[in-house]
């Protein structure tokens, strides 16, 4: 390839910065995900990373030393509602369950404004079952963390 007559064009930027910090460096990729251009760039597909993101939920690391780290969904930044979020404040309030360390989906219930744990399966598992217009029954441990969410039998007529 002879690099003054055979160009490819450059890649469509793409308005928006480099979540490293390189700036307004931003393509699209001819994979179709956005990267950054800047040859330097410490992680150039975070970007891609983070609209590949699914989690619509806060989840909640708990450890065994009894410390815990929650990770906000990205909405909460995207709409300004990230630092009212009350969610760790109601795990100070209500207390984490006696789970073991580990990896949980954490909603608000509406009725009773509990915060409801999910082992990250039974939370799939759910959202599937809700996606499909499908009852679920939910089971849940004795230490209250939702461990298991499986469509509902059908009645056979």
């Amino acid at each position: 390839m002879d690099p003054i007559t055979d160009i490819s064009p450059a890649p469509p930027t793409v308005k928006g910065h480099c979540l490293a910090g390189c700036g307004p460096t931003l393509v699209l990729a001819a994979t179709g995900t956005v990267v950054c251009a800047r040859p330097d760039c410490p992680d150039p597909d975070a970007a891609a990373r983070l609209l590949e993101d699914t989690t619509a939920q806060h989840t909640v690391a708990l450890r065994d030393d009894g410390t815990w780290t929650v990770r906000h969904p990205l909405i909460e930044r995207s709409n300004g509602t990230l630092l009212d979020c009350g969610i760790s404040g109601m795990i100070v309030t209500q207390g984490t369950p006696p789970a073991p360390a580990g990896i949980y989906v954490v909603i608000v219930d509406p009725d009773t404004m509990r915060l409801l744990w999910h082992t990250p399966e039974a939370w799939a598992a759910l959202c599937d079952a809700t996606a499909l217009d499908l009852p679920a029954h939910v089971h849940t441990s004795d230490d209250g963390i939702v461990v298991a969410a499986v469509p509902a039998p059908t009645e056979i007529p």
